[in-house]
């Protein structure tokens, strides 16, 4: 189990059955980020696993052109100049010709045995969840951009003098929580 949620972007439905080959778009360690969901939020279905194909239904699927839509209308509410190269490279990246699919799969199976409930309520679940993201897209922007402003901790200040310092706080962590610089 790699503890990870992948995402690919393909040109058939994987209840056809068809041995086309998917592409592989991305992969989030730990979490399913909002990136991901935005992208399989337009007619998002749920949908047999091309990783997990014993496991059934473990999947979702939705059409990528219009959650790519959705995902950059998102970006570009991210008005903070920190946002802006991770917003241009996921645009840029999702634009290129050769990933101009039909279709955005997302993959979380791996995640679902990470965090416990069996996989029919936990996609049940998150497709529930991506059905009603925009009730929590005004919020998400504002505390992303709050979070952006956030200075790095003073990283030589130490509790004790045996201690390491701390490591510095990424300034772009908000932004990698989001999905944003996981492509490719």
């Amino acid at each position: 189990m790699a503890n990870r949620c992948s995402l690919y972007a393909v040109d058939f439905a994987p209840s056809e059955g068809t041995k086309a080959k998917p592409l592989l778009l991305a992969e989030h360690a730990y979490d399913i980020p909002l990136a991901f969901k935005l992208l399989v939020s337009a007619s998002p279905q749920i949908s047999p696993s091309l990783d997990w194909p014993d496991e059934g239904e473990v999947a979702i699927l939705g059409e990528l052109a219009q959650g790519r839509e959705r995902l950059f209308a998102f970006l570009d509410q991210l008005t903070n100049p920190l946002a802006q190269p991770l917003v241009e490279e996921t645009k840029a990246f999702l634009t290129h010709p050769e990933r101009q699919l039909s279709h955005i799969l997302l993959e979380p199976f791996d995640i679902f045995q990470m965090t416990g409930p069996d996989s029919v309520t936990a996609i049940t679940w998150l497709l529930e969840e991506i059905q009603h993201l925009d009730e929590r897209l005004p919020h998400q922007i504002e505390t992303t951009l709050v979070a952006l402003q956030i200075p790095a901790p003073n990283s030589s200040k130490r509790l004790w003098p045996w201690q390491k310092p701390p490591k510095p706080r990424d300034p772009l962590q908000p932004l990698y929580d989001l999905g944003l610089g996981s492509w490719g």
